[in-house]
């Protein structure tokens, strides 16, 4: 994946034998705030704390009160 928006901050990158890409970055759009996270496809994955631990905090990092 290739984020072209100027203000994305990337949080993680993937290697593997095709190069890299992104794999969760942070954004804003208009008044709110983007997270994206690519892994956390299968459920035995969203069951691991520390997924359900990242969902959170993205979830609660986007509706911060004051978000940019």
């Amino acid at each position: 994946m290739i984020v072209t928006a100027p203000d994305a901050v990337v949080l993680l990158r993937a290697v593997s034998g095709e190069g890299t890409s992104v794999g969760a970055y942070v954004r804003s759009e208009g008044k709110g705030r983007v997270c994206y996270v690519a892994c956390g496809h299968h459920q035995a994955v969203l069951e691991l704390p520390p997924m359900q631990r990242l969902i959170a905090n993205a979830a609660r990092w986007c509706c911060a009160e004051g978000a940019p």
